[in-house]
Parts: C-alpha cells; structure tokens; sequence
C-alpha cells in the first residue's frame, strides 16, 4: 500500500513517520523544505497535480495546517490557503483522476467549546483558526475520506516545542510557568495516535471522527501530574484563567474534551485514559526517548 505523508517534518509528522514506518507500508514523504523526498506547495494546483501524478497514492495523510492560533487571526488568508486550499487542490485530484485514493484527513479539538466532552456534531467555531480547520473538514468529506479530530502530547522529532516539550524543559532547568486551570482537553500520546492512524488505513472508515483520549482534564491538572510522574518541582507551576493571560489574540476556547465513542465503536477498539497517556509519556522523557 502506497502511503503519501503530506507535511511529513511538521510537529506530528517527525513523530508518526518513525511509528507508520514500522508497519508494513510503502511511505511516501512530502515537506516544505529540502529534507524528505517530495517538496511542492500545495497550495499551489499545479504542483499538487505534479506531486499526486508521480506518486499515485492508495492512501494521502495530510498533516499540513497552519496551527497558530493568532497567526492565523492575523493572517486569515494565509490561513485558508494552508488549512482550505491544500484541500480543495487534493480532493480536485482525486475527483478528475477518478482515483479511489482514500484521504486521512488531520483536524483539531479546537473546534468545541462549552461544556465536553463533545461529540462530532457539536461545534463551536470562535476563531479563525477553528473556522478555516471546519471549512478544509467540509472540504474533505467531498471524496472518500476520514477526518479526525485530535490532540497529541509527546516529544517533538523537530525544532518545534510541544506542550510536554515545554513543561519538561521548563521544570528541569527551574523556570516558573503558568497554565491554566479553566481550559479542558483529551490528547492522546503521538504514539497511540500513530498506532490509531495505521488502524484507520487498513480499515478506512468514512467520515469524522474525534479521537483522543478517556477522561479529560484541565491543563493545570495535566502539567502536575505529568510533573509528579517525573518527580519534577510542581512548586514552580502556578495555575491561572485563560481569560487572566492577555497575550492571545483570538479567543481561546475553554472545554475540547471530545467523546470518542464513535471511533472506538467503528473500529472496535478502546482508547486509554489520560492518565495512562501521562504515565507512558513520562516514561518516555524519563528513558530520553
């Protein structure tokens, strides 16, 4: 199976490819820069056509986005060519090659707000950010594909700091942060998500699915947990509300614990709590992996 892996050197990408690359598929990377084995800008028709054309994929992931939250409040056309475009140009492709190419789609938590956890069809869009993520959604649903709405915790394989990049270097090298005690969410490890992920291309469903984690919580219970499991100074954590930090731009929403029943129910599986994703992701810092 010819697995083409778009945005293959991003944040999940350095982290899933070393993970699918472990099962039995023939992977295909595509990035920006000049590291993997693809390079186009597919925001760009012609060069999707180009890329899509070589390497005529039975399965496409896209992990291309723009995540930024404020950035994207800032800059929405650049948000929509990334989030909205890239989609248009593959599902073009796939519609005029009559290809049964299947598409995974990669969306984002941030599209609930209110009371979770939430299932699929309660959606909140506040921001831009949540707003060009839900239009590349609809996007998506035009050819055969899976959309999964997700969160992930873990190292980072790149120049980018995830959130436990951020609490782990924090906390050794004795720096006070803060987090807050008002903002809910469900994140899976990248390593459950990449296992996750080759269960989605060997059974393809269809349509959106959230897919994180069992129990949610908020981030500040999150980071003194994660810091108890690694023995790690919680004295330097201090909790706050979202709406006390005033250096966002765009409204952030409060409670993206997702229900993920659905995908547990369709591809017969249980996801773990978050606790259990902690302990194993601890872990991992703990053995420098």
């Amino acid at each position: 199976m010819k697995i083409l892996i778009l945005g293959s050197s991003g944040l999940l990408g350095s982290s899933i490819v070393p993970v699918l690359s472990t099962f039995d598929h023939d992977i295909k990377l595509h990035t920006f820069s000049n590291d993997g084995q693809y390079q186009a800008d597919l925001s760009s028709s012609k060069q999707t056509n180009l890329l899509f054309d070589n390497v005529q994929p039975d399965v496409v992931i896209n992990l291309i986005g723009m995540t930024d939250v404020d950035l994207c409040e800032k800059l929405p056309q650049k948000s929509y060519l990334l989030n909205v475009r890239v989609l248009e140009n593959i599902v073009d492709w796939i519609h005029r090659n009559n290809s049964k190419c299947h598409l995974i789609h990669i969306s984002t938590d941030h599209l609930y707000d209110g009371t979770g956890p939430h299932v699929e069809d309660h959606i909140s869009l506040m921001n831009f950010y949540a707003f060009s993520k839900y239009t590349g959604e609809v996007v998506a649903k035009n050819v055969r594909s899976t959309v999964l709405r997700t969160n992930f915790i873990g190292h980072s394989h790149n120049e980018k700091v995830s959130l436990t990049d951020w609490l782990y270097n924090s906390l050794i090298q004795g720096v006070n942060i803060r987090v807050f005690r008002d903002v809910l969410f469900s994140p899976l490890s990248v390593f459950t998500l990449s296992k996750m992920i080759n269960k989605v291309i060997q059974s393809r469903p269809t349509g959106v699915f959230n897919l994180g984690s069992k129990q949610g919580m908020s981030k500040s219970d999150f980071a003194f947990k994660f810091a108890k499991e690694l023995n790690l100074p919680s004295n330097l954590i201090t909790t706050i509300s979202v709406e006390q930090f005033d250096a966002f731009e765009a409204y952030r929403p409060k409670d993206m614990r997702m229900n993920c029943s659905k995908f547990e129910n369709t591809l017969n599986v249980e996801l773990p709590s978050l606790d259990e994703e902690i302990k194993y992701v601890a872990r991992r810092y703990s053995e420098g992996i």
